[in-house]
């Protein structure tokens, strides 16, 4: 009897939160016209960790809840650029660059959501330089671009995705060119490595270790899209304090 209570409290503390979820989202849509530049998101983390499907799913709550919002591809999806090539992580890096110079520039109140954006390049470049496919004077120029006045303007929500090199080729179907255990214990590490730099200037942030959502897809969406509104709440407030300063 205690079990089955435990499930329909479970149950019901979660579609609680699907409430809360749209009940935000209609809040957010509402505060945003009273803001003149954008709150940026941004997914990061270990490939085949559900950074996708969860954009996908805030595509979905916004257009529902008509909130004024843009989504950016992930890059790799559409670098014309071999793999193989040694500038392929030079095109990422400026076509981010571009992206972010543009999308900083709106003076509109939107969520702009970056599928992999800028910050998620610092572990994939050491990760090119260690493979060869960067040199080390492109590595020490580009991480310098870290340092630009531009990246404390884009202080992201940032959700990190950490997902294990097991969990992650499963969910791949297959050993890949990247995806593949020993890559992504590789590029873990140098997530972990370059943690400090990634979240320093963001305006949220928490790491997310997504095994132990497998299996758990609805509530994966719903733990992260609620935490994820958690940050944009707390940045609106924080510049409604700031205009009336």
């Amino acid at each position: 009897m205690e079990e089955n209570t435990e499930v329909i409290t479970d149950e019901k503390e979660k579609l609680e939160k699907l409430y809360q979820i749209d009940f935000k989202a209609k809040k957010i849509s509402e505060e945003l016209k009273d803001t003149n530049k954008p709150i940026f998101i941004e997914l990061v983390g270990t490939p085949k960790s559900g950074k996708t499907t969860l954009k996908n799913s805030l595509e979905e709550i916004f257009k529902r809840n008509n909130v004024n919002f843009l989504s950016r591809r992930e890059t790799a999806e559409y670098n014309p650029v071999s793999k193989s090539s040694m500038y392929y992580d030079t095109w990422m890096i400026l076509e981010l660059c571009k992206n972010l110079s543009e999308d900083l520039s709106t003076e509109e109140g939107k969520v702009i959501i970056y599928d992999r954006g800028i910050l998620d390049r610092l572990p994939w470049m050491e990760f090119a330089l260690n493979n060869g496919a960067m040199s080390s004077n492109d590595y020490l120029a580009f991480k310098n671009v870290f340092n630009a006045d531009i990246f404390k303007k884009y202080n992201p929500i940032l959700k990190i995705f950490v997902t294990s090199p097991e969990l992650s080729v499963k969910r791949k179907g297959k050993p890949g060119v990247f995806v593949n255990e020993t890559s992504i214990n590789k590029f873990n590490n140098l997530l972990q490595k370059n943690m400090v730099d990634i979240q320093k200037n963001a305006s949220y942030s928490n790491i997310v270790k997504t095994d132990k959502y497998q299996g758990k897809i609805k509530e994966f969406i719903s733990d992260n899209v609620y935490d994820i509104f958690d940050g944009i709440e707390k940045e609106l407030v924080k510049r409604k304090e700031e205009k009336e300063k």
